[in-house]
């Protein structure tokens, strides 16, 4: 299910979403120790 860009940016909840998936993308893009 893809959104277009404008309706992601728009809608707030996606928003937060987007942003805890990219966390989550950086912190398992880092090296794990």
């Amino acid at each position: 299910m893809r959104l277009p860009l404008r309706s992601a940016t728009s809608t707030p909840l996606t928003r937060t979403r987007l942003r805890s998936v990219m966390s989550t993308l950086s912190t398992s893009m880092r090296p794990l120790p």
